[in-house]
């Protein structure tokens, strides 16, 4: 059992624990530290004596369900126990809370657990009491800890294809000397990929973190909720190397272990998209998906940091559909005048180009008719989507007809929000269902969703809410 006054100093430990850990009395532990928290190894998944927060903040703060665990450093020997902490008061300031932490389970690990510890053991410094304050949140400075390397190599795996338009210039070059020859139609040139070009973006995901939130609801200082959020940004830069070494090797396990505790983190300080992406990760079973949550989940961690990320874009030379080719033609000095008209027709003569154009209009028309049609027409199996998530037929059903209500109150929270022109309640409501829409496997509004997430004024997102309101409509049927 530990003691530690309202000020949160370390003031003493009982007999029993002082043995366990190898100590004869209390001053010869002093010798080792002045607080009992320096002997924290600072390792993922475990309690420690965190750079912006005090871990006894940190405990009291996070879900009733998580345990705390810690690992103990002592005479090279490591130790494991459950941080349990209740509240006292002492004779030194009898109106404020002290706390008890009791030591749970305490115990020496054998040498195979000792291997396991990821963190490092190093020589200990005194810890920090003085915490700079960040003035602007959403702008902090570059942590040590940040590597922008590691942001570069994980996007290389999924590169994002810059799409540009590109316009192929149309040549005619005609020999008059030569009969013109009929239009052909040419092969379909090859994709050329040009060299990965390197920038920086900022992410974007139209959702903004408002930290006064969480103080509200915590009845924490607003500044200690930032302190809050730097550790967490810290803690889940931490944990990256095994999220994606699990990942890697198919470990579900240790993904839902870390991946969870990071998700009661980000529960605890109200930070939606990041718990929205860790609830995805932690309860699925596709590593496809796992994997892009995890890549977005990093960039909201950039984006929370206030840090840009480095994105590597593939330049690409679309290639050429089976096109009408035109005659090349060379003027001759003697020609003066080219008339594409045949005197015996008032009809003029459609040149190469605007025969072209004409079929590309065309073409364009029965696509767009096509895709009318199909989307007439939702076709959502809940059979195979159960079968997909994994769970039966009647439990389904069940889920579906909660998702169908929920999405219902969802809309009518969207549309009172335009009435009442705010814009921010829109998104908020809209990234609610887009993730509910997406645990279900149902993506046909995905657009929808997606135009009022990123909307700039409420005005323009009626038509999209009236679509998802109709889909839904017609799903619910």
């Amino acid at each position: 059992m530990l003691i530690y006054n309202f000020q949160k100093e370390f003031l003493g430990i009982d007999e029993k624990d002082l043995k366990i850990l190898g100590f004869k009395d209390l001053a010869e532990l002093r010798t080792e530290v002045t607080d009992f928290a320096d002997l924290f190894v600072k390792t993922p998944g475990f309690v420690h004596n965190f750079k912006h927060v005090h871990w006894i903040d940190f405990i009291t703060c996070a879900e009733s369900s998580e345990e705390s665990k810690v690992i103990i450093n002592v005479n090279n020997k490591n130790y494991k126990c459950v941080l349990q902490i209740t509240t006292a008061f002492l004779v030194d300031s009898p109106s404020s809370k002290a706390y008890i932490i009791n030591l749970n389970n305490l115990r020496e690990l054998n040498s195979s657990e000792s291997e396991c510890i990821s963190g490092d053991i190093i020589t200990r410094e005194l810890p920090k009491t003085i915490v700079e304050s960040k003035k602007i949140f959403n702008t902090p400075e570059l942590s040590d800890e940040f590597d922008i390397n590691n942001i570069e190599e994980e996007l290389q795996s999924n590169p994002i294809i810059k799409e540009d338009s590109y316009e192929t210039p149309i040549e005619l070059d005609i020999n008059f000397e030569d009969d013109l020859s009929i239009p052909t139609e040419v092969e379909p040139q090859e994709l050329h990929i040009s060299e990965m070009e390197t920038v920086k973006e900022n992410f974007d995901n139209g959702y903004i973190y408002d930290p006064k939130v969480a103080s509200d609801e915590l009845a924490l200082p607003l500044d200690l909720i930032e302190e809050f959020i730097q550790d967490f940004i810290g803690q889940a830069k931490e944990f990256k190397t095994d999220l994606y070494k699990a990942l890697d090797e198919q470990d579900l396990d240790t993904l839902r272990i870390l991946s969870h505790k990071l998700k009661g983190v980000a529960a605890n300080l109200r930070v939606e998209d990041a718990l929205e992406t860790l609830t995805n990760v932690n309860t699925s079973d596709d590593l496809n998906s796992i994997e892009d949550n995890l890549h977005t989940f990093y960039k909201i961690i950039s984006k929370l940091a206030g840090e840009e990320i480095s994105v590597e874009k593939e330049m690409p030379t679309p290639s050429i559909p089976n096109v009408i080719q035109e005659p090349k033609m060379e003027l001759k000095e003697e020609i003066l005048d080219i008339s594409f008209k045949d005197e015996l027709y008032s009809d003029p003569v459609e040149t190469p180009q605007e025969a072209l154009e004409s079929l590309e209009i065309k073409l364009d028309e029965e696509f767009k008719e096509v895709e009318k049609t199909v989307e007439s027409t939702i076709v959502y199996s809940k059979e195979n989507i159960a079968n997909e998530i994994g769970i039966d037929a009647q439990n389904f059903n069940e889920l579906f007809d909660d998702y169908i209500k929920e999405a219902d109150k969802l809309n009518k929270s969207i549309q009172s929000a335009i009435e009442n022109d705010d814009l921010q309640a829109c998104k908020n409501s809209a990234l609610k269902l887009k993730g509910m829409s997406d645990n279900m496997r149902l993506t046909t509004f995905s657009t929808d969703l997606e135009s009022i997430i990123h909307a700039s004024n409420t005005q323009d997102i009626q038509n999209n809410l009236n679509n998802i309101v109709t889909a839904i409509a017609e799903l619910s049927n």
